[in-house]
């Protein structure tokens, strides 16, 4: 157990799919809780602190939502730090399964009934996901770098813009766009093959030929230099996971449509990796549409995917630019809190 001067943690296990997944609960010291947050973090295999370039933006944002009076949990995800399974064997269905399984143990765990889930970059999808599913047991909705376009626009235009930050010139950017748009339909089709049933064998053995092809062509492997052969089998390995395939395919619409729970949606504009007026625009306009209350969308000026502080959109400065979930999206999310009275009710 570790204690602050406000907050306590401890240590704190639960079961899905038979698998042990272990995480972090902090909550308030002194005072009763007012209600329980749920974290769920970014694409890839991620760490209960959700650690990425030297940050660990989960702990900082747990930190600050048991201060405010709320019990937090944060897990590590299959298969990483001390959570049984594998994440490259799993699926997006598995990690909402995760989520749900996540929300009863910590229902059991605390009392309370219902749920906040923050999502930030691919957990906003799983967590809307799961807001669609299980509408009774979810509070409120809030969505962090969330995508809101459907799949493939979305990755289109972060590399277009994760390019310019890096400062690519507008002919190289337009010779790997189109590289990406081949990459991309090649992903597609294979995701095709899965759901009619094609052994999961076969159409990874057709997927990875189709993308060594799209890569090298004619020219045959065994005559590309050894370091650069290493770089395409590692990049092929990459596309070959789960998670390309589901966010090219992917409608955030499909899912809003079903939430019953307030909304906040916030993005920065420095963010690369997710543009924010459109993912916002669509985010919104899906709330609107469907059984949300109340959804509240903002565009974090001078903020980052991380939300640091930050002038500049590149991925590379994230190690360098100091404290993520700055100060400015902390107050916009306690006042958010604050506002809709996401206060659970204890189970009887």
């Amino acid at each position: 157990m570790t204690q602050t001067k406000e907050t306590t943690s401890y240590d704190f296990e639960f079961i899905s799919d038979d698998l042990s997944l272990c995480g972090t609960v902090e909550k308030p010291l002194r005072i009763t809780p007012r209600g329980s947050i749920l974290l769920l973090s970014g694409s890839g295999p991620q760490d209960r602190d959700e650690s990425i370039a030297g940050q660990k933006p989960f702990c900082v944002l747990s930190h600050a939502l048991a201060n405010w009076g709320y019990v937090v949990f944060r897990w590590d995800d299959r298969g990483v730090g001390e959570s049984d399974g594998d994440y490259l064997s799993a699926s997006a269905e598995h990690l909402v399964g995760d989520v749900i399984n996540a929300m009863s143990a910590i229902e059991r765990e605390t009392g309370f009934e219902r749920h906040i889930l923050i999502g930030h970059s691919q957990g906003t999808l799983i967590a809307a996901a799961v807001a669609a599913k299980l509408s009774s047991s979810v509070a409120g909705l809030v969505l962090l770098a969330g995508m809101g376009l459907p799949g493939r626009e979305g990755l289109l235009d972060q590399h277009i813009r994760i390019c310019q930050a890096e400062g690519w010139s507008d002919d190289d950017i337009q010779s790997s766009l189109a590289q990406k748009e081949t990459l991309f339909g090649i992903l597609l089709d294979a995701q095709a093959e899965i759901d009619t049933e094609m052994p999961a064998a076969l159409a990874h053995q057709n997927l990875k030929a189709n993308l060594l092809g799209a890569f090298v062509g004619n020219l045959k492997i065994s005559d590309i230099p050894d370091d650069d052969r290493n770089d395409l089998e590692s990049t092929i390995e990459d596309l070959l996971e789960w998670e390309w395939r589901y966010l090219l395919g992917v409608d955030p619409t499909a899912d809003l449509l079903k939430v019953t729970c307030p909304v906040l949606a916030i993005v920065g504009d420095q963010d690369s990796q997710v543009e924010a007026e459109r993912n916002l625009s669509a985010i919104e306009s899906a709330c609107m549409r469907g059984h949300v209350p109340e959804v509240e969308v903002q565009v974090l000026a001078d903020h980052n995917h991380l939300f640091q502080k930050a002038t500049s959109a590149a991925l590379s400065e994230y190690e360098t630019l100091g404290k993520p979930f700055a100060d400015d999206l902390l107050s916009i999310v306690r006042s958010w809190l604050s506002r809709n009275e996401l206060r659970m009710a204890k189970a009887d």
